[in-house]
């Protein structure tokens, strides 16, 4: 049930597991699997989109960049960063990328320190992605050239291509904790699409 023009399925999927965990937990449910097509209908008709919109604006926000993101700000850098070789991804160090965006000012180091939402980085690849020399593997958005090029360094050191396949991936979600404790998850947590 994960359409492109929900966005990225991973992330539609990672969505709708949480949303139905959620509805469960509520009571709308017995379970997160009987959960699911609620969720999955609220994400198609745009009742999702719709909450979101007055979450945003309940906080403050304007609603209007659920419909159009280039309201948000947006840095006057923009680097690709591209595979230098071919092959596939191997691995990306999140803990890297992470530090890579506190550096470029998307994280803060201390409480009420300062996070500045036009910088980031959008990541292009997944582990076991096969790459071709050229291809974008990440897109960086800074401040100031020297912080792109910083951070296009970090982001080469955080993605590892190799030429031969890695590991397959992993599931995107792998546990749920719960009152009994940490449980495995499994497919049989939500209904087959």
């Amino acid at each position: 049930m994960c359409s492109s023009d929900l966005g990225p399925p991973d992330l539609a999927e990672v969505c709708l597991a949480l949303a139905a965990e959620m509805l469960a937990l509520g009571g709308a449910a017995p379970t997160p699997a009987a959960a699911r097509p609620a969720a999955e209908t609220a994400l198609a008709d745009g009742r999702a989109l719709d909450r979101f919109r007055r979450l945003v604006e309940a906080q403050g926000g304007d609603p209007a960049v659920a419909d159009d993101p280039g309201l948000l700000p947006q840095a006057p850098v923009r680097r690709v960063l591209e595979a230098e070789t071919g092959g596939s991804v191997a691995q990306i160090d999140a803990r890297a990328v992470g530090e890579a965006a506190v550096a470029l000012g998307a994280g803060r180091t201390a409480v009420g320190g300062t996070i500045d939402p036009a910088v980031g980085f959008h990541i292009s690849v997944k582990p076991g992605d096969p790459v071709e020399p050229g291809q974008p593997l990440a897109t960086v958005f800074a401040r100031r050239p020297d912080d792109a090029e910083a951070a296009c360094a970090a982001l080469r050191a955080a993605i590892a291509v190799a030429a031969e396949p890695g590991p397959a991936p992993l599931p995107l979600v792998v546990h749920r904790i719960t009152r009994a404790g940490v449980e495995a998850w499994t497919a049989g947590d939500r209904p087959a699409s």
